[in-house]
Formats: C-alpha cells, sequence, structure tokens
C-alpha cells in the first residue's frame, strides 16, 4: 500500500525529519528570533500543512529551535538524501 502523493511538510513524518525542517539553511540561518521561528513554524503546521500533518504532532518551543539551530548540518544533501529515502521506504510518492 502507498502512502501516497507527497504531503505538505513530508519530513515531519519521518525520523529526523523535524529537525531537519529546522536545521536547513533557510530556516537555521534566518535572522529571526528562535521564538518567530517555532512561531511560524507553527502557524505552518496549523494552517497549509495541517491536513499532512501526523496527528499530536507537538507545537515548535522556542527552546527546540534554540537547540536545533545550534546543531548545524554538516551535510546538508546528504542529510537531505536520507529524509527523502526514508519517506520513500515508507511509500510516499514524488519526493525527488
Amino acid at each position: 500500500a502507498s502512502a501516497g502523493p507527497l504531503p505538505m511538510l513530508p519530513a515531519l513524518r519521518v525520523d529526523g525529519g523535524r529537525e531537519f525542517i529546522i536545521k536547513v539553511p533557510g530556516v537555521s540561518h534566518t535572522p529571526l528570533a528562535d521564538s518567530d521561528v517555532a512561531a511560524l513554524m507553527n502557524w505552518l503546521l496549523a494552517g497549509m500543512a495541517q491536513p499532512s500533518t501526523p496527528p499530536n504532532t507537538p507545537p515548535y518551543t522556542a527552546a527546540e529551535v534554540t537547540r536545533l539551530r545550534s546543531e548545524r548540518m554538516v551535510d546538508i544533501p546528504g542529510t537531505r538524501k536520507e529524509i527523502v529515502e526514508r519517506l520513500e521506504r515508507a511509500g510516499y510518492t514524488q519526493v525527488r
């Protein structure tokens, strides 16, 4: 059984995905305060991404964003590849 088309924020559906969303350069390097990044991500989860957000997904907190932004990804393409492979193994289509 296929999981189907790619959801809005598919990375939330696999291990490491929640962290990946915050660690990508566009998010981790933004001049926004950690509390603002958390608020923005939670707005996305509750709005545009709500239909595809897994049930019981906890909101991001400023403390979580602070921790994740302090842990830089060393290999962004490699990490993205791992997330994509996890999504494919979970049956999601259109991930490449």
